[in-house]
């Protein structure tokens, strides 16, 4: 049966396809032509002047348009089409956009040239949403395309170019369509959005080892790969061989330190909600902050990236980007029994939601380990006690500019999630953010309210409990 399907399905599209491209009226121009044709019919039935002239202009005035409109794009199909997509995308980013390029293109008067972007974000298996958006301009050359997606994930998609004229009536599609696979990365989190982090200390140093010579006089002979600030060029010239300084304030020491980042639920919570993906999503722009933050401190730092899909090592700040659209790529999944552990870990950094019921497990079985537990919770989870800054995520703002899901998906999650941690002997809380999820946000926000910012940061008061949370931090 579903051999006998397939065949019959592409035919479906493929007729679609068509029709995207050589039907010449729109949903408004459609109703237009059956309301002029029903008022000629009617009117030489009747034989009525006026009714017959005025159809008459609308068919001729829809047959002229439809003609321009066809005419170019003749015209701009025979010239050079570009995508350009190598630039990243981010997730609840509202200032970027894509480039399409169309050689030499300039549309007529009361015409213009649209760009129509389709396609799918899948968040995870179970979550998916259809994107839609439609771009126009005057000319091909600079042609941007601003698209904004809520979640990270990945966006597969479709671009078709069509010209239309400034009524919205006429349409004619030309070239190829294009499709493009493009990872969405997690959200930016600036300085704003979360506390400062302090590169404090690492789970392991490595540096070379010296002989009681080399400490006696704070130099050895040059190595590939040393430091280029670090060559005594005064000692060097004295006697014609390079030497580098191994001052233990110089020396070139590196420190690893592993980050696991749970996006772990367990099996049983099947379902998910846009209050979920909102904690998973923060949670994997919060992890490569948290990286970006340190490495911008301590370059020397290193990091040993650890999630359901293996584990990563992190040299560079270019490692991290790099890293960046397989965090994005993940999803909620049940904790693997196999996950990394290193016997020698003695600190790691562990980046948790209220939906890890396994976190407690996780941290007992390494009773040997200091963990630094970066958290979200729901919003008044915690308690007043707690202190935590509360961040308002605007779910409405971010699916309304064409981003809808293609299933029922509940906003919040019914019970809600309500695991809450406090510090021990072998783990502390270092941060803690608190998501509130509403669906078109608060209405007495002005700033939410102009859609400038999908982060409302809601302060709280400055007790001793906050400043200890924030020294803390």
């Amino acid at each position: 049966m579903r051999m006998q399907k397939l065949p019959g399905r592409r035919r479906l599209k493929q007729l679609r396809r068509l029709a995207q491209v050589y039907y010449p009226l729109t949903l408004s121009g459609t109703v237009l032509f059956c309301l002029a044709v029903y008022l000629f019919a009617r009117s030489v039935t009747t034989r009525e002047p006026v009714g017959l002239f005025l159809s008459s202009v609308i068919l001729l005035l829809l047959l002229l348009l439809a003609l321009a409109a066809r005419l170019q794009a003749l015209q701009f199909g025979a010239q050079r089409i570009e995508w350009h997509s190598s630039t990243p995308l981010y997730s609840r980013f509202n200032r970027q956009q894509q480039s399409m390029e169309i050689d030499g293109a300039r549309s007529w008067w009361f015409f213009r040239i649209h760009c129509v972007l389709r396609g799918r974000l899948e968040c995870s298996p179970r979550s998916v949403l259809s994107v839609y958006k439609d771009a126009s301009a005057t000319s091909g050359n600079d042609f941007p395309l601003p698209i904004y997606l809520p979640f990270s994930g990945t966006l597969r998609c479709r671009c078709s170019l069509l010209v239309r004229d400034l009524f919205g009536v006429v349409r004619a599609g030309f070239g190829v369509p294009m499709s493009r696979t493009i990872p969405v990365r997690p959200p930016i989190l600036t300085q704003q959005d979360l506390p400062a982090v302090y590169a404090t200390g690492g789970e392991r140093e490595t540096s070379r080892s010296r002989n009681p010579e080399e400490e006696r006089y704070y130099m050895r002979e040059y190595v590939p790969g040393d430091r280029f600030r670090d060559i005594n060029w005064k000692a060097s010239a004295r006697i014609s061989e390079i030497y580098t300084r191994i001052s233990p304030l110089t020396q070139d020491q590196t420190q690893l330190i592993t980050v696991y980042l749970r996006h772990f639920r367990p099996p049983s919570q099947r379902a998910e909600s846009l209050e979920s993906l909102v904690h998973l999503d923060f949670l994997k722009g919060w992890v490569l902050t948290f990286m970006h933050q340190v490495k911008r401190l301590r370059d020397e730092y290193q990091f040993r990236l650890v999630t359901a899909e293996g584990e990563h090592i992190l040299e560079t700040a270019g490692d991290i980007e790099e890293i960046s659209p397989v965090v994005g790529a993940l999803h909620w999944t049940p904790e693997p029994p196999a996950l990394f552990h290193d016997p020698n870990d003695r600190l790691v950094v562990v980046f948790t939601t209220p939906y890890d019921g396994d976190l407690t497990r996780f941290l007992q079985s390494r009773p040997q380990v200091e963990a630094h537990l970066f958290c979200t919770e729901a919003a008044g989870a915690a308690g007043p006690a707690a202190g935590p800054e509360v961040q308002t995520v605007d779910a409405g703002y971010a699916l309304v500019p064409g981003a809808l899901p293609t299933r029922w998906i509940p906003v919040r999650d019914k019970p809600r999630p309500r695991l809450t941690l406090q510090s021990s002997h072998t783990w502390t809380v270092v941060g803690r953010q608190q998501l509130a999820v509403e669906l078109f946000g608060s209405t007495a926000d002005p700033a939410r309210r102009a859609g400038s910012r999908i982060f409302t940061r809601n302060r709280t008061k400055n007790t001793p409990q906050s400043r200890n949370t924030r020294r803390a931090s």
